[in-house]
């Protein structure tokens, strides 16, 4: 039954992929197209329709990783119909990190809390610790490390779990469970150490001089980075 699921699962129908993929194309043109009038007519108000349509999509992909994760948690063939669909959503984590940007320079337009004259507010001057726009962009990219983080955790096990050779098969076969293994534990240190960090943040352990928390995980986050080029480029490219 396995066998046979993941042979159909492998299946890929090509004519209709190219059909849905000319329908979304045009959806999306004349979805863009109102965006820009949307933007030229209110500013405000498009920020406002952009910041729901956002929370919209990313709990379409936030959703997706977490039933894909429950899926391979508890198995069955319940989840078979829609891993592809799951699996296809939950990468579009770094699509997602592209559209925040202008949610990002537009605080603002978007939250009370970020413009000027909310500082005379004794209510959210109370909460400045936490609404302030350091600590936003600071949580955002905490999240975003730890969806994207939790999202290639999870898709170098599928990929093992359909690559057809295993690390004794011959000397690629030990090179890429080897080279790919050890990124992979690289990764999951580095959510470790932001989940850590999150976590202090909550607690409010980090003050603007006293941040030594949050620089070593980025830090170690840039070395993962360059780290999986040099394994891309090794085990996928040469």
């Amino acid at each position: 039954m396995t066998e046979m699921s993941d042979s159909v699962l492998m299946t890929r129908p090509r004519a209709e992929i190219g059909r849905l993929g000319s329908r979304a194309l045009m959806f999306c043109s004349v979805g863009l197209l109102g965006m820009v009038v949307g933007l030229l007519t209110s500013r405000d108000t498009f920020l406002q329709s952009y910041l729901i349509g956002f929370i919209f999509w990313m709990g379409l992909t936030m959703g997706s990783l977490a039933v894909l994760m429950v899926h391979h948690l508890s198995g069955g063939a319940w989840g078979m119909a829609g891993r592809r669909v799951w699996e296809a959503s939950a990468k579009n984590f770094p699509l997602m990190v592209v559209l925040f940007i202008p949610i990002a320079l537009n605080l603002p337009s978007l939250y009370i809390w970020a413009r000027p004259e909310a500082a005379a507010d004794p209510v959210i001057a109370s909460k400045a610790a936490y609404l302030n726009r350091n600590g936003f962009y600071l949580r955002s990219v905490v999240f975003f490390a730890i969806w994207i983080g939790l999202t290639f955790l999870l898709t170098q096990i599928l990929e093992y779990s359909r690559i057809g050779f295993a690390p004794d098969t011959d000397a690629f076969g030990s090179v890429f469970y080897g080279l790919t293994g050890l990124h992979g534990a690289h990764v999951f240190v580095g959510l470790t150490l932001l989940a850590a960090a999150t976590v202090r943040a909550f607690r409010g352990h980090y003050t603007p001089e006293s941040h030594h928390g949050v620089e070593i995980p980025g830090i170690y986050w840039h070395f993962v980075d360059v780290m999986w080029i040099v394994v891309y480029t090794t085990v996928y490219i040469l």
